[in-house]
């Protein structure tokens, strides 16, 4: 099994070397996290500057079957507020 996530971990690590940016970078990091986890999905989120210029979390990618209805977050509520 260590040589299948081995192979795995360098198919990814090329994958994102090649990627001509960011929202494939999170596709490629979405795909491979959904493939380690059986009938998972998986969305990346990255901080951005909102319509009214506060930061706010805003979907990149999604994987698997998973609906992204895009919604910015505020920067600062909850689980997604930074340390």
């Amino acid at each position: 099994m260590k040589n299948l996530l081995d192979a795995a971990a360098v198919e990814t690590a090329a994958l994102l070397l090649t990627a001509p940016d960011a929202a494939s970078r999170a596709t490629h990091i979405a795909s491979a996290i959904a493939d380690l986890i059986p009938d998972s999905a998986c969305a990346i989120y990255r901080v951005v500057a909102g319509d009214d210029g506060n930061a706010v979390w805003t979907a990149i990618a999604a994987v698997g079957d998973i609906s992204i209805q895009q919604a910015n977050l505020n920067y600062q509520i909850g689980a997604l507020r930074p340390p």
